[in-house]
C-alpha cells in the first residue's frame, strides 16, 4: 500500500465532509497530518484515510458521519461518504459513482 499526501481537490472534498459531520474529536491539525491511500474501486475515487500516523493495523469500519451527492462530468450521480473507524478516527472516502464507472472529475463547488 502506498501512502501519499491528499491532492488540494481531495483534501477540499474531505473538509467539506468533515465540516457538515461536525467532529468535535478531531484534530485541529488534521489537514496537515493526513496521509491517503487509493483503494481498488474501479477508478471511482474511494480513498483510505490516515490522519496522525495511523497505520492499518487493526482499523475497522465505525460509522458514516457525512454523505454529499454530485454529479460528475457525464451527469451520472456520484457519492461521496466519509467513514469513521471505530475509534472516531477518518477511516475512508467512500466513492460511489451510480454506473459503477470511473470519476472523470472531483466536485469543485461545495454548497
Amino acid at each position: 500500500m502506498t501512502l501519499r499526501k491528499p491532492t488540494n481537490t481531495e483534501l477540499a472534498l474531505i473538509g467539506y465532509l468533515v465540516d457538515i459531520a461536525a467532529l468535535e474529536n478531531l484534530s485541529a491539525e488534521w489537514r496537515n497530518t493526513l496521509l491517503v491511500s487509493p483503494m481498488d474501486d474501479g477508478g471511482m475515487g474511494s480513498l483510505l484515510l490516515f490522519p496522525n500516523e495511523y497505520t492499518t493495523d487493526g482499523r475497522r469500519f465505525g460509522k458514516c458521519v457525512s454523505e454529499y451527492l454530485f454529479r460528475d462530468a457525464d451527469e451520472i450521480d456520484v457519492l461521496a461518504s466519509l467513514n469513521l473507524d471505530r475509534e472516531d478516527q477518518l477511516f475512508e472516502l467512500d466513492m460511489w459513482k451510480v454506473d459503477f464507472n470511473p470519476l472523470i472529475c472531483w466536485p469543485e463547488v461545495y454548497p
